[in-house]
């Protein structure tokens, strides 16, 4: 096992949160650029949208 594919492993109890990067990305980016700050954009019931994944 790879050191990254243990600390993926870890982090993300084996569930890979790369299909939602784009919306975690796209959530951020304006909110950043619009100085409204992330909980503008949270929503916690969009696992890609939860200010823990979005901070």
């Amino acid at each position: 096992m790879h050191t990254s594919e243990c600390a993926e492993t870890l982090v993300t109890d084996g569930t890979s949160t790369l299909q939602d990067l784009p919306l975690s990305v796209t959530a951020v980016l304006p909110a950043q650029a619009c100085n409204i700050g992330l909980a503008a954009v949270a929503a916690p019931e969009v696992r890609a949208l939860t200010l823990s994944r979005l901070s």
